[in-house]
């Protein structure tokens, strides 16, 4: 247990007058305070039940500076609640004069209020206990601080005239932002007239449909809707323990949040004690959602019934939690069928699946903005006029995003009498249009890095004003340096960390996030998380990590007792025992498959796993289950490569051939496809089978595919053919560099260079930071071509600073025995026959690896004819056994070879260059360009 200590204070120093009208503000967190509780969440459990102590308990008019509200009265009783989780939980409040809330933390001992609450630290458990300590402080004596200030309630004339017409349960019906936001709205008008049970129950089921329709986006919305959700569900449970739909009403706000664990516990307590009968339409969503049942979902979503879209919506949720892409493909598609407002929505697909998908899906995403929102605006009750017509009445002359702004504009500005609620669903609309945008950007992006990315933020810009992280939108990756300044320019008055990061970094990368006034904001990004102790954020937390980083396995274990159902703790664990050198038991691959239940990703993982035992039925047979719960490309890529492991190769082309005829096309898989069984075929010198792949493979345009297509055309001696190929993928991918398209025609002994040239000093000078930058061995191969000694030296250091290998250090060793650098050189040798000496897989190649090297190395004998012969001999057994070791065959062949070069063994080393050409056809690796290179020199 811990204490939860809450110090609340005044922005103002003078006395306080009598206020009816409560502003909280935010104070965002920062690395200083993120310490035993990470995220978001404690931090709103608490600014909320303040504002809940002020609305239910005084009848004040409250204004939530997360959500963005405004003041109705211009002289609002200013506060600001700010939380440190761990062993005390404090907040303050603070003379506005004497605090800068945008960085410093606030002066501890200026507070003007002061609790300390018990809670359980721990994943499950600090919730459930900080919502039921905050929850009885807003009752309590947050509500006697409040008073002491001065608060008093608010009359607004919209409470005289309260619509009890308004069919709360048909806009709980509706997935979409508008009708959740009104129905939520009206509640809290009744429930200022009666504070009864029904409606306190239809009030927290509406705030969590909220925080799940927001969830995703770059603000704090979400975890502040579903804070409002907790807290109003303790509320439930405090005033109304035996009323029959109150436990149904826990579980369901649990269930949406992501407290699966306890939304499980209360469904538990329901069937051992609760009776079935009579119940409403919405229960029926909790068991089939908390417990990752898909098939359920689906049943639900198919019938005629009121709760069939939001079958269909959470059945996407628990697909993509689950991450089953390839199924998300379809059960997506249905649910953007059926709920074409949720936007969330359309971020899973830009976030998960093929190219086609996401440009059919960003474009569905835009005619939804324009089009679906503002028609529910239209027929959704309650709507001020103003908006309703502002939304009839689109300006098609100017950009649709003036006619969008005109919109959010006049909900923001609706609180004429008082009521300044309009304001909260204008800052969530923002939130979904700020999400659309970054989409946008991101699917052009992901089309081809030489799309300018100018006319996409122009149009973006007037959707976005409204919004303060729209500085952050043309952040994405694989920005070059030009284009940087022309998005500055075309987006006005937007701030980056540091130009240099446009080449690497993507907006989720940026989470302590400021706005064009240097304000801090908040820490969410893009496709980032606050890390919550939910289902959502800790899938989303472990995806972003590999298993080998110091805390996979604590996110296993935090997914495990969150959402105990979720296949994602299996699958994580199934990896990280994988990426392990230590070997899997039977044991715990037979305990691992009885849970693997209908996860196709779960049966992916597990023949992987069953790989790496040499299992090699197993490993066929949890390819197959994959493949028939959801036939996924990686799945069949896996499967295939499985079958050249197993030595199956004849399995390996019909197996592609069933996916070209059995699945459908969603964007560059068939095209990827193609690209396998050419490159198989390469790799069996069958290139008249391989070309009519290659070819179309290439018609995508993915490098790749340009890639393999150009390599086939060389190796068919049709070289103007395979020039145009790598000119197209040199000049159509900057991220390509050019280098390939440079070797090709260095390899062609052709003094045209120029052209290729300059774009390998293109890409290279747009990413100096070579350390971090995956083109650090395009940096490394063009130096080595360049006969840049030095260069190649120093970008190998960089390289191997940050990862330290055999293959590594194998060019880290050549390339200072060129540079001259002696005493790296034997440092460099000594640390490579270490790893030979440590590692234990693939211990007898190491072995033989050393000895070799050894004998190279060693003083030549007086006899050199004979001593070069028995070498070169020695090395074609070494280079053409057949072996499956981390260094691929032709760079085995480029280094033994270049090391016997350049200690003098001529004719050695022209040996292991011929052998790098051909017993491997494989144009595509840079070792076997240089080998082919050294050759022509």
């Amino acid at each position: 247990m811990c204490s939860l200590l809450v110090l609340v204070g005044l922005l103002i120093s003078s006395p306080v007058a009598a206020a009816n009208e409560l502003m909280l503000h935010t104070n965002f967190l920062s690395e200083w305070q993120d310490r035993d509780i990470s995220g978001l969440m404690c931090r709103e459990l608490a600014r909320q039940a303040l504002l809940i102590a002020a609305r239910e308990e005084i009848g004040m008019q409250t204004c939530d500076m997360t959500l963005r509200e405004q003041s109705s009265t211009g002289d609002p009783l200013e506060l600001l609640l700010t939380v440190q989780p761990g062993k005390q939980f404090k907040v303050w409040v603070f003379d506005s004069g004497a605090v800068d809330l945008r960085d410093t933390p606030p002066a501890t001992d200026e507070n003007i209020h002061e609790s300390t609450f018990t809670v359980t630290r721990s994943s499950i458990g600090t919730y459930p206990t900080a919502c039921k300590e905050l929850e009885e402080a807003s009752r309590g004596e947050f509500t006697q601080f409040l008073r002491d200030l001065g608060a008093k309630r608010t009359v607004l004339a919209a409470d005289e005239n309260v619509d009890l017409e308004i069919d709360i349960a048909a806009l709980q019906a509706e997935v979409d932002l508008v009708s959740q936001f009104v129905a939520v709205r009206e509640l809290h008008r009744r429930y200022r007239v009666e504070q009864s049970a029904e409606t306190l129950q239809a009030l927290v089921r509406g705030y969590a449909n909220l925080g799940l329709l927001n969830e995703t986006n770059w603000g704090a919305s979400s975890i502040a809707l579903q804070a409002r959700a907790l807290l109003y569900s303790a509320r439930l449970e405090s005033l109304h323990p035996e009323h029959p739909e109150t436990l149904w009403t826990l579980a369901y706000a649990n269930s949406i949040v992501g407290l699966h664990y306890r939304s499980l516990e209360q469904l538990e307590t329901l069937e051992n004690t609760g009776s079935t009968d009579d119940l409403p339409p919405w229960t029926a969503l909790v068991g089939a959602y908390s417990r990752f049942e898909v098939e359920e979902l689906e049943r639900l979503s198919k019938e005629d019934t009121p709760i069939s879209d939001w079958a269909a919506y959470l059945n996407a949720w628990t697909v993509f939690n689950s991450l089953e892409h390839r199924r998300f493909t379809s059960v997506g598609r249905s649910a953007i069928e059926a709920c074409p407002e949720a936007m969330n929505l359309y971020y899973m697909h830009i976030d998960s699946q093929p190219i086609g998908v996401m440009r059919l899906s960003n474009a569905t995403e835009l005619s939804a903005l324009l089009y679906s929102i503002p028609a529910r605006l239209i027929a959704t009750p309650t709507i001020p006029q103003k908006v309703v017509e502002a939304a009839r009445s689109p300006d098609r002359s100017k950009p649709p995003g003036v006619y969008w702004r005109s919109m959010v504009d006049a909900l923001r500005v609706s609180g004429g009498d008082g009521d300044t609620s309009w304001a909260m669903l204008a800052s969530l609309l923002d939130e979904q249009a700020m999400r659309a945008a970054y989409n946008s950007m991101a699917v052009n992006r992901r089309a081809s890095t030489e799309v300018d990315l100018t006319p996409v933020a122009e149009m973006w810009q007037s959707f976005i004003q409204g919004h303060p992280d729209q500085a952050y939108i043309p952040t994405v990756s694989l920005v070059t340096a030009g284009d940087a300044i022309k998005l500055s320019k075309a987006c006005g008055n937007f701030r980056f960390r540091d130009p240099n990061e446009w080449t690497t970094r993507a907006c989720w990368d940026l989470w302590h996030v400021k706005n064009s006034d240097g304000d801090v904001i908040g820490r969410l990004g893009a496709g980032a998380s606050s890390r919550e102790f939910t289902c959502q954020s800790l899938t989303r937390a472990i995806t972003n990590l590999k298993p080998t980083q110091k805390f996979y396995s604590i996110y296993i274990r935090e997914v495990r007792k969150v959402a105990p159902r979720s296949p994602v703790a299996l699958i994580a664990s199934v990896k990280q025992a994988i990426s392990s050198e230590k070997p899997i038991s039977p044991e715990q691959i037979e305990k691992w498959t009885a849970s693997a239940g209908d996860s196709s990703a779960a049966w992916h993982v597990l023949a992987l796993a069953q790989q790496k035992s040499g299992n090699r039925l197993a490993t066929i047979d949890c390819f197959r289950e994959s493949i028939r719960l959801s036939p996924e490309y990686d799945t069949y890529k896996g499967l295939a490569d499985a079958y050249a492991r197993f030595d199956m190769k004849d399995e390996v082309i019909p197996l592609y051939e069933e996916y070209l005829e059995k699945v459908e096309n969603f964007g560059l898989e068939h095209s990827n496809v193609h690209r396998n069984i050419a490159t198989y075929y390469m790799r069996e010198n069958n290139l008249a089978a391989a070309k009519p792949h290659a070819v179309n493979a290439a018609q995508s345009y993915s490098a790749s595919a340009l890639r393999v297509a150009a390599g086939v055309c060389e190796l068919q001696k049709e070289f103007d053919e395979a020039d145009k190929y790598y000119e197209a993928l040199s000049k159509s991918y900057p991220s390509s560099s050019g280098l390939d398209w440079y070797l090709y025609r260095l390899c062609r002994d052709t003094d045209d260079l120029e052209a290729p040239r300059k774009l390998v000093d293109r890409s290279l000078a747009a990413s100096p930071n070579w350390r971090s930058d995956k083109r650090t061995w395009t940096a490394i191969a063009y130096a080595i071509a360049e006969r840049d000694h030095q260069a190649a030296f120093q970008a190998c250091q960089n390289k191997a600073e940050n990862e330290s290998n055999l293959y590594t250090e194998s060019f880290l060793m050549l390339t200072a025995i060129q540079a001259g650098d002696v005493d790296a050189a034997n440092e460099s040798k000594d640390r490579l026959f270490d790893m030979c000496d440590q590692e234990e897989d693939e211990k007898p190649w190491r072995l033989q690896f050393r000895e070799l090297m050894q004998s190279i190395l060693s003083e030549r004998a007086e006899s050199a004819e004979l001593n070069e012969d028995e070498l070169a001999k020695q090395c074609e057994k070494f280079l053409t056994t057949e072996i499956r070791a981390q260094i691929y065959k032709s760079d085995r062949c480029y280094f033994i070879g270049k090391l016997l070069q350049l200690q003098g063994y001529s004719q050695a080393a022209k040996h292991c260059f011929q052998l790098g050409t051909t017993i491997s056809q494989t144009p595509e690796r840079i070792t076997w360009r240089l080998c082919s290179i050294e050759l022509n020199r």
